[in-house]
């Protein structure tokens, strides 16, 4: 017998003598991840889908008020349908709960609620880059709001990450460049711009932004005309 047979004889006979002594332990562990599997399942295809449909009976009605910048009736609610934020938080696991969430983090902010704001807007994720570019983006706004300029830079920055378009990653950047450069923050500014220049030059944002760049490179002495 050669050593190769040797040696994986006395590791199957090390796993045998081992699954013996614990053999209880390792039944009650399968039994708990076949559970856990079991409940995920459930989760996932049948409470998640009907809390989904009961979501969606009182999410289109928030949404109409939102559309018409009805920030206190999203925060309040009406008669036969509850406020933003109780629909965000009793179905927060659902798509419409994640749009609730939204709404209520950006009517809190455009009624001046800045803190409580941020408390819907920062954990928002919806699988959705658009949605949570947008999301990243008024979080952002709020941190600029209470002051935060370098926090509000990274965090328009981040956004810009999130939905890599033409339509929001430009305008982010460049959101991202002007509170770096309020924050004396000029090598990060002339990064932003410079990525808008190079990645979205043909875009609404990427036409005037030599002179973003022109102005932190005059700054930093970079600047040869």
């Amino acid at each position: 017998m050669s050593d190769k047979t040797n040696i994986f004889t006395r590791w199957s006979d090390n796993i045998s003598d081992w699954y013996l002594l614990n053999k209880k332990m390792v039944n009650i562990g399968s039994a708990a991840i076949l559970l856990l599997v079991g409940l995920f399942a459930g989760y996932k295809y049948f409470w998640l889908p009907s809390k989904e449909k009961e979501a969606q009976s009182y999410i289109f009605k928030i949404r109409k008020a939102f559309d018409k910048d009805s920030f206190a009736v999203v925060l309040k609610g009406g008669r036969d349908y509850p406020s933003a934020q109780e629909l965000a938080d009793d179905f927060g696991g659902t798509q419409s709960g994640k749009e609730a969430a939204l709404m209520a983090g950006i009517s809190y902010a455009r009624t001046g609620k800045f803190e409580e704001a941020i408390g819907y807007l920062k954990d928002a994720d919806f699988g959705d880059n658009f949605l949570s570019a947008s999301a990243k983006g008024a979080l952002a706004a709020c941190y600029a709001e209470k002051g935060d300029v370098e926090k509000a830079a990274k965090t328009y920055e981040a956004a810009a990450d999130l939905g890599r378009n033409d339509f929001t990653a430009p305008y982010m950047l460049k959101m991202a460049g002007v509170h770096y450069e309020d924050a004396g923050n000029d090598k990060s500014a002339l990064r932003c711009y410079e990525r808008i220049a190079n990645e979205f030059r043909t875009t609404a944002d990427g036409n005037d932004i030599d002179k973003y760049i022109f102005r932190v490179k005059a700054r930093l002495g970079e600047y040869n005309p």
